[in-house]
């Protein structure tokens, strides 16, 4: 690759200034000069290299040598500070060497997924379908990949041990396969109807009931939606569920009672389990450790499986009834919306993870984001390089991003050229409202239907 040699002599220059730059040899913590504050003790010397992507196979993957190496790479870089952070700094640089230590843990990164691939059976989906495509404008972008279901946790402890919080410090995730999450699917008929309606219904209670409970260790790494902000879709207020119920199970239990609690369930949804299942608990538990998890049939099926193609063949070939059913779209549809609301919530400090989510919800409900706020989506787009939280950010950033080359990618943004800041504040505020609109008018239409969890979640 074309970018491999650059990488190779910033990975050599990276080992010498290692060795060489520690001011205070008794301590054995040595300075990285121009790149983030390194907090962990990063050796004065690396093994290996970073190899060319094409020649990561198995046999280089089972090697833990080979493996440590890439992870003193990304550990001895990113120091203390997330992805997001360290990347979105060397973007604002934009010198050549920023540049390059983006390529360098872009490429490091890349070679832990491809040993995902290799060893635990991980299939690149969505922005990361392409893993050697690496550059400065894609720094930021996430790395998805589907595991089946068997591999999930044993795949997620490996990428654990080489990069704690890989979620955090790589925007990396070993997420289940899709198809095995959507807990209704081989159902037909009035048993998928009611079927969905009980997964929403709870799946529902366990969102809320989650933000509920840990909203008050709300914090840089915890975030959760504010009940006030949740509760505007069901104006009167939730209805909780019984404290004996299982709901409140699924949030108290540990590692080592789940599987006693799965346990009690049959594998696959039925009648008589009042449509419970050990796999959709199972699920449920990995996706409440893992934000990058949806915990919702159409979510996941949305966001996951309709954006590729090797899924959506599987699921219309072996599950005809389930894509057919209009009720259980409908119904399972109605969980998605409340989970993207509570997401944007989440988020709510976020300039950019807020409109994500918020623009998820309104495609949910058909709401044609790019013809009703075509300047907020055109600005989104841009922002998604820095993904800025604060509007002044936003503003600031979005000045400096939008040049020649952007217009000429988003046409929209020509017009929006010489914005002002309080033009710019005037058009997130007024957008974010009518996007607020619509989804709480989406809900009031729901609640007239007769297959719908509004009288199971909300007050009359």
């Amino acid at each position: 690759m074309i970018i491999s040699k650059q990488i190779s002599i910033l990975l050599i220059s990276f080992v010498i200034s290692c060795a060489t730059m520690n001011n205070n040899p008794g301590e054995g913590t040595p300075a990285l000069p121009s790149a983030p504050t390194v907090m962990n003790t990063v050796p004065t010397s690396l093994p290996g290299s970073i190899p060319e992507l094409s020649k990561v196979d198995k046999k280089f993957c089972e090697n833990k040598d080979n493996l440590s190496s890439i992870s003193l790479v990304i550990k001895g870089t990113l120091g203390d500070k997330s992805w997001e952070e360290v990347q979105s700094e060397y973007i604002k640089s934009a010198t050549t060497e920023s540049n390059a230590k983006s390529l360098l843990l872009q490429q490091a990164r890349a070679t832990l997924a491809i040993c995902a691939k290799e060893l635990y059976g991980a299939v690149p989906t969505g922005s990361a379908r392409d893993l050697t495509e690496i550059n400065t404008k894609n720094a930021l972008k996430d790395i998805d990949m589907s595991v089946p279901f068997d591999n999930v946790e044993t795949s997620n402890q490996w990428l654990k041990n080489l990069v704690p919080e890989p979620d955090k410090m790589l925007l990396f995730s070993l997420l289940s396969e899709p198809i095995s999450s959507l807990p209704c699917r081989a159902l037909k008929g009035k048993s998928l109807t009611s079927c969905s309606l009980h997964n929403t219904t709870e799946t529902s209670q366990i969102l809320v009931l989650n933000e509920i409970l840990n909203n008050k260790s709300h914090s840089k790494d915890a975030h959760y939606a504010s009940p006030k902000d949740i509760t505007r879709i069901c104006p009167t207020g939730f209805i909780l569920p019984p404290e004996y119920s299982e709901v409140y199970s699924i949030l108290s239990l540990n590692p080592e009672t789940q599987n006693e609690f799965v346990s009690k369930f049959p594998e696959l949804p039925k009648k008589t389990s009042s449509y419970k299942s050990s796999v959709r608990y199972k699920v449920i538990f990995i996706a409440l450790k893992n934000p990058a998890y949806y915990l919702q049939p159409d979510s996941i099926r949305k966001w996951v499986v309709e954006r590729e193609k090797v899924f959506t063949d599987e699921l219309n070939s072996k599950y005809p009834n389930y894509v057919a059913s209009k009720n259980a779209r409908e119904i399972e549809k109605e969980g998605a919306v409340l989970e993207q609301w509570i997401f944007a919530h989440r988020y709510a400090d976020s300039f950019y993870y807020r409109f994500k989510y918020l623009f998820r919800a309104l495609e949910h409900i058909s709401f044609d984001i790019e013809k009703e706020n075509g300047e907020l989506f055109a600005i989104h787009k841009l922002l998604k390089k820095t993904r800025p939280s604060s509007i002044k950010d936003a503003y600031t950033d979005f000045i400096k991003l939008n040049d020649s080359e952007a217009q000429k990618e988003v046409p929209k943004l020509a017009e929006l050229k010489s914005i002002t800041q309080e033009k710019f504040e005037e058009i997130v505020k007024t957008s974010e409202a009518k996007q607020i609109t619509a989804i709480l008018e989406y809900y009031k239409s729901r609640r007239k239907e007769k297959n719908t969890t509004w009288n199971q979640i909300c007050r009359e």
